[in-house]
This record gives C-alpha cells, structure tokens and sequence, in this order.
C-alpha cells in the first residue's frame, strides 16, 4: 500500500475514534430581568441572574444557540473539543486525498510517455508503478478518480 493510501487510512481510523461532536462554543452569560425591585436592578449593588451557559453554532450557514444546563456542561465542552479535531483531521484527509490524486496523475502520465517502449517491457514498468503506488490489481476505477 502507498504511503498516500496509508496515510488516508489513519486518517480515517482517527475520525472514526473521535466519538460525539458539536460545532461552536459554549459562552456563559449573566442576565437582567425586568422585575422592579429585583436584585438584579439594585441601584448600587446589582446581582445579575445567572450563570447560565449557552452554545452558540452555525450549521449550513444558519447561526443558532442553544442553553445548556450546568450538568451538562463538562460533556458538551468535550464534544465542542472533539469537533475541532475532527475539523483539523478533515483538513488533514482533503490534504491526502489531493496528494494521492497528485501521484496518480504523474504515475498516468508517466505510463503515457512509454509509448515507445515495447508492450512487455511497458507492462513490467506499470506493475512496479501500480504497487508503488498502491494502485494494485488492475483496478482501473482507482486510476479514474477516487475509490
């Protein structure tokens, strides 16, 4: 297996370990009701409400949030934690993807160029490429894009 392919499999040994994810961030916030009279609007001491925890997402390009209660807080922390490895492992597995396409493309290229070489010795020159490579097998699918 090429360097490439095993590269794209640890990749996605990894994502498939990290276990639940969230987008965003989680804010605290502190409020004031309304109420006259309430601590909260005490003219030299006030005491605002709270703390109350929020996680605040985007998602197909729509902004939401949502209260989180406090005894939810340490695993919702975990799963915004894990959402940016994953985007950091998603960066990582495009990254892949386009290096092998890279390799594929020089390797047709170079079988290309064999032109004038005979069809024994052309054949012999792409078996070693193909399993250098990791394009084993005579499967044509992975010369033609991913598999």
């Amino acid at each position: 297996m090429s360097d490439d392919l095993l590269r794209i499999r640890r990749i996605k040994d990894a994502l498939s370990r990290l276990g639940p994810i969230l987008p965003g961030s989680i804010s605290t916030q502190w409020n004031v009701c309304g109420k006259p009279g309430c601590r909260c609007k005490h003219p030299k001491k006030p005491q605002k409400h709270g703390p109350y925890y929020q996680l605040s997402f985007t998602v197909d390009g729509k902004s939401s949030s949502l209260f989180v209660k406090k005894e939810d807080l340490k695993t919702l922390r975990d799963c915004a934690k894990r959402y940016q490895k994953f985007r950091a492992l998603n960066t990582r597995l495009l990254s892949a993807y386009i290096q092998w396409h890279e390799t594929a493309v020089f390797i047709k290229q170079r079988i290309r160029r064999m032109n004038n070489l005979s069809a024994e010795k052309k054949e012999s020159l792409k078996r070693a490429i193909e399993q250098k490579s990791g394009l084993v097998d005579g499967d044509d699918r992975r010369w033609n894009g991913c598999s």
